[in-house]
């Protein structure tokens, strides 16, 4: 649960710490566009907290919960948005798609202008993920570097061949 939606666009630059560690430069723009907002979340073991929401497309959120000093201390995906690709493809560009496996990355990228999308729920919910962008493209997979992650490479690398699209791993 959370209260009323804070519009980014008056917030100065602390709300945006998070952010601009993660290498975004102006993270106002990218996160406006985007549909993100502040809020404070009004229960759970949170209650309090200031959180970065981004809408997902299928109606669920993502939430970025920070602590006073605005440092990130969790992220949660509401029910319903663990598998859930980001941005919703209204924003895709149609050239080569760029996979990330977290908002930060996805978004710097976005900042930078590549066609970047990423999914809420981590790597171990890739494989509920349906996969609606048009097949022949190049698919460029960039994921994290921990063990989870490289466990579960092949199995994403094989989701995009399988749909027809050319993979390389970043």
């Amino acid at each position: 649960q959370h209260s009323k939606k804070t519009p980014l666009k008056g917030l100065d630059t602390p709300y945006f710490k998070y952010f601009l560690q993660h290498g975004i430069n102006d993270p106002k723009p990218i996160l406006t566009k985007f549909g993100a907002y502040l809020t404070v979340l009004e229960g759970g073991e949170h209650k309090g907290k200031k959180a970065f929401v981004f809408p997902l497309p299928n109606g669920s959120f993502k939430f970025f919960i920070l602590d006073s000093s605005f440092e990130e201390i969790d992220k949660r995906t509401n029910a319903g948005g663990t598998d859930t690709l980001f941005p919703s493809l209204e924003h895709d560009l149609g050239s080569a798609l760029y996979i990330f496996e977290g908002f930060p990355d996805c978004l710097k990228a976005r900042e930078l202008g590549y066609n970047a999308f990423t999914w809420s729920g981590g790597v171990r919910s890739f494989q509920k993920l349906t996969l609606e962008f048009e097949p022949q493209r190049q698919v460029f997979l960039v994921l994290d570097q921990d063990h989870t992650s490289q466990d579960a490479l092949p199995q994403i690398a094989h989701t995009f061949l399988e749909e027809g699209f050319l993979v390389k791993v970043v």
